[in-house]
């Protein structure tokens, strides 16, 4: 799975949520454009820009019955992994927060 969303490129502000399809961030980029406040806008892969990132940077976003992977970097801040799975998957179980899935315990 994998999620895009726009960017403008003088600032690097997000114009979009993180939309499901690039499809979808390309019309969206389209539309940016054509405004003169945002004259170059690129799309952004999440796998791309997620790596290292704390999950509250994209807290609130619901995402359809999936979630971003996270890994506890060892002081209780969770970190994005750029990998997204669906909340079905039984190898992950989902943050105290809710915003996000970590790999299960193993026994």
């Amino acid at each position: 799975m994998e999620r895009y969303a726009v960017q403008n490129v003088g600032s690097m502000e997000f114009l979009s949520d993180w939309l499901g399809t690039e499809e979808q961030a390309q019309a969206v980029a389209a539309e940016c454009e054509q405004h003169e406040t945002q004259p170059d806008c690129r799309i952004v892969r999440f796998s791309e820009w997620a790596p290292g990132k704390r999950l509250s940077s994209i807290a609130g976003q619901a995402w359809d019955g999936q979630y971003p992977v996270v890994y506890d970097n060892g002081n209780g801040v969770w970190l994005l992994t750029g990998e997204i799975v669906s909340a079905q998957e039984t190898d992950y179980t989902v943050t105290d927060c809710g915003d996000g899935m970590y790999a299960a315990e193993r026994g």
